[in-house]
């Protein structure tokens, strides 16, 4: 591989690391500023987004469990937390 080559893939590779920082970031946010709103729908669709491409990150999961006991769905938090533990 050339240099070249090697220096076009690192930027590469690096821009997708910032754009899923970026996003990231907004999707937080918009969670946030939803549960703000009190639209729970909102938010928790924001923190399942971000699980999609993010499925380890503790604070979307931990959020997404506050926004599921404040909706009363008891059973898809214990579901969740359950599948989690077993891993």
């Amino acid at each position: 591989m050339s240099a070249l080559a090697l220096v076009a893939l690192l930027l590469v590779s690096a821009r997708g690391g910032q754009s899923t920082h970026d996003r990231t970031r907004a999707l937080m946010e918009r969670a946030q500023a939803a549960e703000q709103r009190e639209n729970v729908d909102e938010a928790a669709a924001a923190y399942r987004e971000i699980l999609q491409f993010q499925p380890h990150w503790a604070a979307a999961q931990f959020n997404l469990g506050l926004v599921y006991y404040t909706q009363k769905r008891y059973a898809k938090k214990r579901s969740k937390c359950q599948n989690r533990h077993s891993i």
